[in-house]
């Protein structure tokens, strides 16, 4: 009878334990980021929970792992704890594994439309998720997705995906942007100068002297007439990346508040995210005698001209 009634409590304190472990362990209202380090045991990784809000007692934890005997299988890793999640659900989720990251490399100048079709590709956002979510943005992200090699999840919260690179934008620009005194409208102006070089020109000191160029007849009250602007009007009416090459006859008379040969000054936003050297060059414009520039397009220099009538026989010459 003794032993009936201590089996007794073991089943009755079972019980309790399932219960309480599937119900949700922490008032968590947003998912959140956790991970599990290469050598830590069981306790320590329950303490650790508890200390970053993910659980409620460090005790529970452990008694549940330990008793259904996972306590020695979690693996190290990054994981994403869902708000709600109950206890056998955490431990479950540690003992298989962390969610698989995938490689991304996000070229300069790409437009917030061609990281979409990147990232859709990857199966980390559904394809158009990013769009949507920098347009409705009320902050101006469009030149702040920095371009780098990055580790996402697949199936990611595009909010997530937007929040990594638009931190290591901060990371990246911010001392060199710091380094100067500017507004909040010269730093915009910088990042949108800076897009229209990395989709232009390949070097840097012609990226200077293209710099100086176009505020140069931007302060002259001259159209820019910068060709990958028409590339990123394209995308815009079309709400996705396309590919704009070959350009129509038509291409230049689209109307986007990005035309720059329809439209005076700067687009309102970057076309692309630079990258450092397209930022560096933006910041230090340099003055020249030019007006006019091309591209070769065999050998991608840049060809500069004086005078719209050698800029015309510079055409002839190089874009035959």
């Amino acid at each position: 009878m003794r032993w009936l009634g201590l089996l007794a409590a073991l089943l009755i304190l079972w019980v309790i334990i399932l219960v309480s472990a599937w119900r949700p362990v922490s008032g968590l209202v947003v998912d959140r980021e956790f991970e599990v380090v290469k050598g830590q045991g069981l306790r320590e990784i329950a303490g650790r929970l508890e200390e970053d809000g993910v659980i409620r007692s460090t005790q529970s934890f452990v008694l549940f792992a330990a008793i259904t005997g996972q306590g020695s299988q979690l693996k190290p890793g990054l994981y994403v704890i869902s708000a709600g999640s109950s206890t056998p659900q955490i431990v479950y989720q540690l003992k298989v594994g962390a969610r698989r990251e995938v490689e991304v490399v996000i070229p300069e100048g790409a437009s917030f439309y061609l990281v979409d079709k990147i990232l859709a590709e990857k199966n980390i956002i559904s394809a158009g998720e990013l769009i949507k979510h920098v347009q409705l943005s009320s902050a101006m992200l469009q030149g702040r997705l920095f371009p780098d090699t990055y580790f996402f999840y697949l199936d990611s919260d595009p909010r997530a995906v937007l929040d990594k690179m638009t931190a290591n934008f901060e990371l990246k620009v911010r001392s060199l942007l710091l380094s100067r005194v500017m507004s909040a409208k010269q730093v915009q102006d910088v990042l949108i100068i800076a897009s229209l070089l990395e989709k232009e020109v390949p070097e840097y000191e012609d990226r200077r002297v293209v710099a100086g160029l176009l505020l140069k007849r931007r302060k002259e009250g001259m159209p820019l007439q910068v060709d990958a602007t028409i590339c990123y009007a394209k995308q815009a009416k079309a709400n996705q990346y396309v590919d704009c090459y070959p350009f129509q006859n038509g291409d230049f008379k689209i109307d986007s508040e990005y035309n720059t040969y329809l439209n005076r000054g700067l687009p309102p936003q970057a076309i692309g995210s630079p990258g450092l050297s397209a930022i560096k060059a933006a910041l230090d414009p340099k003055a020249s005698p030019y007006w006019y520039y091309l591209s070769d397009p065999k050998t991608g220099k840049t060809i500069f001209s004086r005078t719209f009538d050698e800029h015309v026989a510079n055409k002839a010459k190089y874009l035959k």
